[in-house]
């Protein structure tokens, strides 16, 4: 029988004198926007969807993912980057009990509370990070051999980018139809195991069962972010956006 989940909380105090930008494991002030089902609680992509429903004058519209169409469907899509040759990987382990990792900026918005209930007897210990820096917070994610993002958004954003970087498989929900948009438009095949609340469990365990899956989830991943999220790649996006306006 398996053992009962172990689950182990990394928390930081709240401090005053820190930003709550600053506080949310890497979703700082200039993180690109994550597009969430609840879009009416997010500021900044308000008043992107509102300057686009209002004809304001502008050359062209950017969404981060083709998840967005559903709400700016004339937009050019040009995905979040990061400094892909600055992030050592961290392949998953070779271990018998590992470590699957949760960091939610909102346990509401991440749908937390399944996430913990679907780990529940599964032989592995989950690791709760929440509140800290990201530097501290960006170290902790090198130590999962699995990560579990979100099951309500129906995309990624920049958290599931750098533990793809890491060569860690993620699992978290996303649209078929974005899925499906993604890999025709940018000829790959996006790496991330799909899960919802009710499907979670089944997803979860053969990759809690095989750390050769989840070395070769991990090893598709790093090359997929390599392709669509380095900087370098993004640039020439934006350059030949640009060169067309």
């Amino acid at each position: 029988m398996a053992a009962s989940v172990a689950i182990a909380s990394v928390i930081a105090l709240p401090a005053s004198t820190r930003s709550a930008a600053a506080t949310r494991h890497g979703t700082g002030a200039t993180a690109p926007i994550t597009m969430r089902a609840d879009l009416t609680t997010d500021p900044d992509m308000t008043r992107f969807t509102d300057a686009a429903a209002s004809g304001q004058s502008c050359d062209c519209l950017n969404r981060t993912s083709y998840d967005a169409l559903r709400w700016v469907p004339d937009a050019e899509m040009i995905p979040p980057g990061i400094d892909v040759s600055a992030i050592e990987p961290a392949p998953p382990v070779d271990c018998t009990r590992p470590v699957i990792l949760h960091a939610p900026s909102s346990r509401r918005r991440k749908g937390t509370d399944e996430i913990i209930a679907a780990c529940e007897g599964l032989d592995a210990d989950l690791m709760l990070v929440e509140g800290l820096h990201h530097d501290e917070a960006f170290e902790r994610y090198r130590e999962a051999d699995i990560v579990v993002d979100q099951l309500n958004a129906g995309w990624y954003g920049l958290f599931a980018i750098e533990c793809m970087a890491l060569g860690k498989p993620v699992v978290t929900f996303l649209h078929e139809e974005a899925v499906t948009r993604t890999e025709q438009e940018l000829g790959t095949r996006v790496p991330i195991v799909s899960a919802t609340g009710d499907t979670l469990r089944a997803r979860l365990e053969p990759l809690v069962a095989s750390a050769e899956e989840r070395r070769r989830i991990g090893a598709e991943s790093r090359a997929y972010v390599e392709q669509v999220h380095d900087l370098e790649r993004v640039a020439d996006r934006l350059l030949a956006l640009y060169a067309r306006l």
